[in-house]
């Protein structure tokens, strides 16, 4: 039977952090007993640097603020391109639909013409050959006449 793996407490982890802990909770008391004692020096002095970190953290977060406006600003900036950018991408594919439907359109016209004209052609030989046979015909007729007259 397998053995179960043994777990060790690592207390040299734990120690450091109730120290820090303790020595966190000492300096808020020696901290806030400087601010409640008006007459200590270097009450004053604490107080300073206090309005001094929230003065720098209202500038970071002035700053920040500002940033995240001009993120904001840039991100709207781009969203404006991409509805133009999509609105005429819709528009050029909506064109060039219209255009493949056009060209099939004026290819169908050509291929009628192209019939058309073949038939008109073909049309036309049958009417130019029989036109001839009607000239033959008639230059016969007038040859036989002649003939029957001349005798």
């Amino acid at each position: 039977m397998p053995s179960k793996p043994v777990k060790c407490k690592n207390s040299a982890r734990k120690s450091p952090n109730k120290t820090d802990e303790i020595k966190l909770k000492f300096a808020e008391q020696e901290v806030i007993g400087i601010l409640k004692n008006f007459d200590d020096p270097r009450s004053n002095e604490l107080y300073k640097t206090v309005l001094l970190l929230e003065d720098k953290r209202f500038e970071q977060l002035s700053a920040n603020f500002l940033a995240v406006g001009t993120i904001l600003a840039k991100i709207r900036k781009c969203n404006e391109d991409l509805k133009i950018k999509f609105t005429t991408q819709t528009q050029i594919k909506c064109f060039q639909k219209r255009l493949a439907s056009v060209e099939a359109e004026i290819k169908k016209i050509k291929e009628t013409v192209a019939r058309e004209t073949e038939r008109l052609r073909s049309e036309r030989t049958e009417l130019e050959e029989s036109l001839a046979d009607l000239d033959d015909l008639l230059r016969n007729a007038s040859l036989g006449r002649e003939k029957t007259s001349g005798k």
